[in-house]
């Protein structure tokens, strides 16, 4: 299905039935090892929590970029992408998703964690080298923030939200 011909509502209404027939068309004609560099046992989760998200407007566009996703491995196989092509086509339709929007539904980036704790990481050694000098100075804003975001991070693994 051409990008031009996903309206609103083509989107709200065929979502779903579009999601599966696509990915059910990239399961045959391609390999697990070839399955496995895209995630593919993910998509399908993802693409349930992108009909289930309410309000519908909100998401709209993020269902066109899974389209556009799903859509890219039909015309042409997944082998036949190199590895940051796959990585730029991640990036520019799934991530920005799961970034956005999702993100309260418990998806995240993989060592997404990494670029809060550059900000946060001289906070705490400034308070270090005022405050270590008279006590032992525990990281108090760091340490925290790590222990949260691996946390945060576990469990979408587990919930197959990781990406």
């Amino acid at each position: 299905m051409e990008q031009s011909f996903l309206n609103n509502e083509t989107v709200d209404n065929e979502f779903i039935s579009i999601s599966k027939k696509y990915l059910a068309q990239i399961e045959v004609e391609n390999n697990k090892s070839d399955l496995k560099k895209i995630c593919f046992d993910k998509l399908s989760v993802l693409m349930q929590t992108l009909d289930d998200y309410r309000p519908k407007s909100h998401i709209r566009q993020e269902k066109k970029h899974f389209i556009e996703y799903l859509n890219s491995f039909i015309t042409k196989s997944i082998n036949e992408y190199s590895h940051k092509e796959l990585l730029e086509l991640k990036a520019e339709h799934i991530i920005s998703t799961t970034g956005n929007k999702l993100r309260s539904k418990g998806y995240t980036t993989k060592w997404g964690w990494i670029g809060g704790l550059i900000f946060i990481l001289p906070i705490d050694i400034v308070l270090w080298v005022f405050i270590g000098k008279y006590y032992y100075y525990i990281p108090i804003i760091s340490l925290p923030f790590m222990i949260t975001q691996l946390r945060k991070e576990l469990k979408a693994k587990k919930e197959n939200k990781l990406w």
